[in-house]
């Protein structure tokens, strides 16, 4: 009788021990899950992020110029940008449009493909917006010299609109039009950075999603200190002094 109670217990205790030893391994498995998609999603980010600025390396009003016309925009302007209005001017008409939308579309194309696949919550979001732009103000290409980043702004902006955000690119054409039609700023360098700055307030009040509010102040504090500062080995004449 004894060693038959003693096999009943022993028989739960095993059961019990199998069901914990079952419910710990469920629970270690599911956290190998988790952190696994973890993983495959920070690095699904990176990879947007470095994608994002190689590709915004690429100053295609420097390329295409080069490439057609045998011309070299930064030696042939005034400031020396290497951007959409100087290739249109040096480029002429087709080689401006053409340059315009390879521009938008190296900003588009990084925000518009992370949205589709790794989403936008996430604050790694706020880089994937900022690398296009860091890499056509710093091109790695160029020894870190590269142009003043508007048109790829707006680019980036365009990429928000498919999921339904649109305040940024709503706040920076209308402060863009606004410095540059109505209360017009002859300076190149001043009008950017006015536009930037009230861009960066408009977002504030505006935007909802935090990781595309930060992208967005991220992009104005580039472009700002892009027209401001410059490049990196950059001459004095090549950029705009916002004093005059």
């Amino acid at each position: 009788m004894e060693i038959n109670e003693k096999d009943g217990v022993t028989e739960r205790v095993s059961a019990a021990l199998s069901f914990l030893m079952t419910e710990n391994m469920l629970h270690y498995i599911s956290v190998l899950e988790t952190r696994a998609i973890g993983a495959a999603v920070m690095s699904s980010y990176l990879g947007f992020v470095i994608g994002g600025y190689l590709l915004g390396s690429i100053l295609f009003a420097y390329v295409l110029p080069k490439l057609t016309r045998h011309i070299d925009i930064r030696e042939m302007s005034e400031d020396g940008n290497p951007g959409t209005y100087n290739a249109f001017w040096y480029g002429g008409v087709i080689c401006g449009i053409c340059v315009l939308l390879l521009e938008l579309l190296k900003g588009f194309l990084p925000v518009w493909l992370c949205e589709r696949t790794a989403g936008l919550q996430s604050l790694w979001f706020a880089a994937v917006m900022a690398a296009p732009v860091l890499g056509h103000a710093y091109s790695i290409y160029h020894r870190g010299r590269g142009g003043k980043a508007i048109a790829v702004s707006f680019g980036v902006f365009l990429g928000l609109v498919p999921e339904g955000i649109w305040q940024p690119l709503a706040m920076l054409v209308l402060f863009y039009l606004l410095f540059s039609l109505l209360f017009k700023i002859k300076s190149h360098a001043r009008r950017s950075v006015v536009t930037y700055l009230c861009f960066a307030a408009g977002t504030c009040l505006t935007v909802e999603e935090r990781p595309v509010l930060i992208g967005s102040l991220l992009i104005a504090g580039t472009v700002i200190y892009r027209h401001t500062f410059g490049c990196p080995g950059e001459e004095k004449n090549e950029r705009i002094d916002l004093i005059m």
